[in-house]
């Protein structure tokens, strides 16, 4: 059966290290420690093949190439990721960063339905152990939605995720495509930049380009 994977995703692979000969220095070291690469949204050349990226502790170290599917070990979500953290299991050397607290309080005011999930530097760490969270880090989730949301309760979620001092960037999704809740709600819901597969443009209708059957 053919492996499904969605952008945000975190796989695991196999590879031989000789395979990494042609990549950066950087990221040969954190995927021969690690072996964990991030889902993209970038169309993949081969049939059986997925764009995937792997990051550095630097914001300029960001590397994409394609894979085979046959190299998947393990795949975890953005939502089984966001299951699986529990507060109290980081090492305490990690407790005080700002992003954890947000994502703690998030849990225990019961903001996040099982329909998010945790990407970006905090998504990362969780599942590899990888200290990848700094001071600065956002709190990314990714909010999968199957219909439209009434505005009224988006830009109520919005304002509940933002008040703990943590910027929260929410992307509403569906396989591949989607967009920010911080610009839908600043845009009055009229226009935003969609994310998609073939690349980004500007949509003046988000819930129909985001959703299949859903209009204006």
């Amino acid at each position: 059966m053919e492996q499904l994977v969605y952008p945000h995703d975190l796989l695991k692979i196999s590879f031989e290290k000789d395979e990494l000969s042609a990549f950066p220095k950087w990221a040969q070291l954190k995927l021969t420690e690690f072996q964990t690469v991030i889902v993209t949204r970038q169309k993949p050349l081969s049939k059986n093949g997925v764009v995937v990226g792997v990051r550095g502790n630097q914001r300029n170290q960001r590397f994409a190439f394609e894979i085979n599917k046959q190299m998947i070990q393990k795949r975890v979500t953005p939502y089984g990721a966001l299951e699986h953290f529990r507060f109290n299991q980081l090492p305490e050397s990690r407790k005080d960063f700002p992003v954890f607290q947000a994502l703690r309080n998030t849990q225990d005011k019961q903001l996040l339905s099982s329909n998010f999930g945790i990407t970006g530097s905090a998504g990362y760490e969780i599942v590899t152990g990888d200290m990848m969270v700094k001071e600065t880090s956002d709190l990314d989730l990714i909010l999968k939605v199957n219909h439209r949301i009434p505005f009224d309760k988006l830009k109520k979620l919005w304002e509940n995720l933002n008040q703990f001092s943590v910027h929260a960037d929410v992307q509403l999704v569906n396989d591949d495509r989607g967009f920010s809740l911080e610009e839908f709600v600043q845009q009055n819901g009229k226009q935003v930049l969609m994310k998609s597969g073939t690349g980004p443009f500007i949509s003046n209708c988000p819930w129909s380009d985001l959703i299949q059957g859903e209009h204006c």
